[in-house]
């Protein structure tokens, strides 16, 4: 008699034709951040499909809402997903769902609506083959981690921090579908200089030009790169006309930090930039800061579980860094978090975004003894 782990695996298998089911309806359920209509109908499909973990409510602002559902209990374990993706609406038009060599494409089918199919899936075959999960399950979707979850992010950790742990279905690594245990942390930020005017042919002594002192501290600030951290300049602007000393001067910024020491060495690196009186001045506005995602020894202990459950599933599943950022990030700073979990695929933001129906569907059943883990 075949093993429960191959058991569950033929029924993933069994029930493609569902899965693609739910996928076809959530992927026509077009979701762009900021779409509030758009992401409220895929939290409701889901609400509807995942109701039986427990109560649930749909809260956040109007063009940002978030699903929650269980998770009541003082010790349970997360999951965490998102609704919204990165085509605005229209994208049907041009890239309608289909089918093609067992891949399946269409906007968003990646990231990370083939996700959901999964995760359905998952639940339903806890009852079918009597498995019981060693902690409650919650869930939290939300709409708007595209633009790094700004509404929902306090909510989310609010939910990590009574967790056990957290599965983060973000779609997987690479061809052969590696779980992300690393992620690097985004610091988004405005410059702002300021200087003095002056007319650059009768007087250009009495001016301080603000781009020229920016420019130089553009510089500097990218001097700061080290293996791990990555400095870009993404945007600069300034001035009022070519013959005017340039009054003032702004640049857009992102840092990519791998470690949190990076991130508190540009805090400070910003901290010392705005001090001082006198002209030329400066100032920052912190557009978006999200920590990085690094490795815990508790994280390495979930991976352990989780790998080896893979094994007995046939899949060999290996660990990866991702340069982007997730609710991974939020969470992995008060409970152990896997990331990753998600469907099989490729091409998360491009045209050719797709799944690959059976790995997706194995992924589907690790999920599904992943939350009959023992705690740790």
């Amino acid at each position: 008699m075949p093993s429960l782990h191959q058991q569950l695996l033929n029924w993933m298998k069994q029930q493609e034709a569902r899965w693609l089911g739910h996928l076809r309806e959530l992927v026509n359920m077009e979701s762009p951040t900021g779409d509030g209509e758009g992401n409220l109908t895929v939290l409701k499909y889901l609400n509807t499909h995942l109701q039986q973990l427990g109560e649930s409510s749909i809260t956040g602002p109007p063009h940002s809402p978030v699903l929650m559902i269980g998770g009541s209990d003082s010790s349970y374990q997360l999951v965490v997903g998102h609704a919204d993706t990165v085509w605005p609406r229209g994208t049907l038009n041009r890239r309608p769902f289909q089918i093609q060599d067992q891949k399946v494409y269409g906007p968003g089918v990646f990231d990370m609506k083939a996700s959901f199919s999964n995760l359905i899936l998952a639940i339903e075959a806890l009852a079918h083959f009597d498995l019981k999960p060693s902690l409650p399950i919650g869930v939290v979707v939300n709409s708007d981690e595209e633009t790094g979850s700004l509404d929902s992010r306090d909510a989310i950790r609010r939910r990590a921090e009574h967790a056990r742990r957290v599965w983060v279905l973000e779609p997987s690594l690479g061809a052969h579908g590696a779980l992300k245990i690393t992620r690097r942390g985004v610091m988004r930020f405005q410059l702002h200089g300021q200087g003095k005017a002056a007319h650059s042919g009768m007087d250009p002594e009495k001016g301080i030009n603000a781009i020229l002192a920016l420019s130089r501290l553009l510089v500097e600030i990218h001097a700061l790169e080290e293996p791990g951290l990555n400095i870009n300049l993404g945007l600069i602007s300034g001035g009022v006309a070519a013959n005017v000393v340039a009054p003032t001067a702004h640049a857009t910024v992102e840092a990519r930090t791998t470690t949190l020491a990076q991130m508190d060495k540009v805090a400070r690196w910003l901290s010392d930039m705005c001090q001082g009186p006198g002209l030329p001045s400066f100032r920052y506005t912190m557009d978006v800061q999200i920590p990085p995602m690094e490795t815990r020894a508790d994280q390495l202990q979930l991976l352990e579980q989780v790998v080896h459950l893979g094994q007995q599933l046939g899949l060999s599943l290996e660990a990866g860094h991702s340069g982007g950022a997730s609710d991974a990030n939020t969470t992995c700073q008060v409970a152990p978090t896997i990331d990753g979990l998600g469907a099989v695929g490729d091409g998360a933001h491009a045209s050719h975004e797709h799944v690959c129906i059976k790995a997706s569907l194995s992924r589907a059943a690790l999920l599904s003894l992943a939350f009959c883990l023992p705690s740790l």
